[in-house]
């Protein structure tokens, strides 16, 4: 491009063959600069004078790839100084009508524009993406690696995904990743995943015949690109045939292994394939057939942070179906979730929470998670988590607390306490699992007079006055078995209890009638209270 070779500190290159100027001296110093050639930023410089007088739109033909070589290796330059619709613009004119190599570099340059956030609407505004999509339908092999690249660039900016859509962009990746490069495929699989996080493109990639395609890359691809694959099907699979089509294009098997033997992205990237495939019935038995429970719960053990999280939500959903929890627990699977509630971070934590919930159903693993330290960690977390984490630690809490033994170890652990403080300051879910904790407790007889002591009849009846309708039947269930205790009946009383028991018999649901009537018949017990619950309207006492 330039006759002489710049030096190190002022460089004054030649004749530009491209504007026909010679431009001023250039100082290498902390300015944008570019570390492949001490040349390159008086190139860039030469770039954007250039398009500001206009020139390379009109002199595209003749333009060397030598020079669009240069521009697209100057990542800085492109990403901050050639920046906006008139930087991008004479490159998009190149990828349409330059030389083959042109088109390449033009193509590359672009991408590595796109970098910036900013940039990947600028290229879009200056018709970027038609011209990006012919050459990944009709560009030898080299053109389709670098209009895939650009493509995957563009993609992560929501109004782009429309785009590339609209302007028939997912055939040819589609096609790319058959017939592809292993660069082509590898890029094409990552525009495929940024373009599948749009609810539409979760439908059209599928019916372009992604799916088969994808999982075979996840099978026999290189590890970026099962990466970039496994991701892909993550996004589709939040559509719902495509779990089903997922699974049927054999896609479990080969995600499944990637758990097992992948990078640790990938292995990431396959849990949170595997976790959405899981919603499905079906792929919850498929997915423990294929061995996933093992490797997930091993992922929960030693896996990064994020595939610690994916895992937990994958066993989560596994866990819904009878036998996999059963499995999930035979696994091992309940002391590294215990653990990743102690150590993990925030997200963790939570997602850890939910899946002991799921574990907790039968009688035995409740036993199975009290007997590994499940119970303080629950109480801890419903006490000083984040606002999701104790939402789902009260869950669990209250599916443990059916179990005798972990009524007593809950109450001595701390967690009267902090249910009871979820009473009066959770979200409407964290009220109405605390809520049905404490009516679990409330069995024990030390537990009734502990809840009491802990203030928590007065927010189960104002729970019982304007909670949700699952709150109020299960703080009316609570009331219930605290009122078997005699100095609780006069406490609920004393609290404004019966009116609202009385109004909910009268225009609840039909559990909240019945576990109000139930309560009313407990309060009743005491002379007092049953006058004034017969001169509140309800005489069946």
């Amino acid at each position: 491009m330039y006759a002489t070779v710049p030096s190190q500190a002022a460089r004054t290159p030649a004749v530009c063959t491209i504007c026909l100027r010679k431009p001023e001296p250039v100082i290498n110093s902390d300015a944008v600069t570019c570390p492949s050639s001490r040349s390159l930023p008086v190139v860039a410089d030469c770039y954007v004078a250039s398009v500001a007088a206009g020139s390379i739109g009109g002199l595209g033909h003749f333009v060397s790839s030598r020079f669009v070589s240069a521009i697209r290796k100057c990542s800085a330059v492109l990403e901050v100084a050639v920046a906006g619709t008139a930087g991008a613009a004479p490159l998009v004119a190149l990828v349409r009508s330059g030389t083959t190599d042109v088109k390449q570099n033009a193509a590359a340059a672009l991408a590595n524009m796109a970098a910036s956030a900013d940039n990947k609407a600028a290229v879009a505004a200056a018709g970027g993406i038609d011209p990006l999509v012919e050459l990944a339908r009709s560009g030898d092999s080299v053109a389709k690696e670098k209009a895939a690249l650009a493509l995957y660039k563009l993609s992560s900016n929501a109004d782009n995904k429309v785009a590339i859509a609209a302007a028939g962009g997912i055939d040819p990746l589609v096609q790319i990743l058959s017939s592809g490069t292993d660069v082509a495929k590898e890029k094409a699989a990552a525009a495929l995943w940024n373009l599948a996080d749009h609810d539409d493109n979760q439908v059209a990639i599928a019916a372009s015949g992604a799916l088969g395609p994808l999982v075979e890359l996840v099978r026999n691809g290189h590890a970026e690109a099962q990466n970039n694959a496994a991701a892909a099907l993550w996004n589709l699979s939040v559509n719902n045939e495509n779990k089903a089509a997922i699974a049927a294009a054999g896609g479990i098997e080969p995600l499944v292994e990637l758990l097992r033997s992948g990078t640790d992205v990938a292995r990431e990237q396959a849990a949170a394939a595997i976790w959405r495939l899981a919603f499905s019935a079906d792929n919850q038995i498929a997915i423990a057939a294929a061995g996933g429970i093992e490797p997930l719960v091993e992922l929960v053990r030693t896996g990064t942070s994020v595939g610690q999280q994916n895992a937990a939500v994958a066993l989560r959903n596994l866990a819904v179906n009878d036998d996999n929890e059963v499995a999930i627990v035979a696994a091992g699977g309940v002391g590294p979730l215990i653990q990743l509630m102690r150590s993990g971070n925030d997200a963790a934590k939570e997602k850890a929470a939910v899946a002991l919930w799921n574990l907790s159903v039968k009688s035995e693993h409740k036993v199975a998670i009290a007997a590994a330290g499940g119970i303080a960690t629950l109480v801890e977390l419903s006490r000083n988590g984040t606002i999701g984490a104790r939402e789902q630690a009260a869950a669990a809490l209250w599916s443990l607390s059916a179990n005798n033994d972990n009524k007593v170890l809950i109450a001595a652990a701390g967690g009267i306490d902090s249910l009871v403080e979820l009473l009066r300051s959770g979200t409407s879910a964290s009220m109405e699992h605390a809520a049905a904790a404490l009516g679990n407790l409330a069995f024990d007889e030390s537990n009734q007079v502990a809840i009491a002591a802990a203030g928590g009849i007065l927010p189960l009846v104002q729970l019982v006055r304007c909670g949700t309708d699952v709150a109020k039947e299960k703080a009316a269930a609570g009331l219930g078995n605290l009122a078997v205790n005699d100095d609780n009946q006069v406490a609920i009383a004393d609290a404004g209890g019966i009116a609202p028991l009385v109004e909910m018999v009268r225009c609840g649901t039909t559990t909240a009638r019945q576990n109000a009537a139930t309560a009313l018949g407990n309060l009743a017990f005491n002379q007092d209270n049953k006058e004034a619950i017969i001169a509140a309207g309800y005489v069946d006492v």
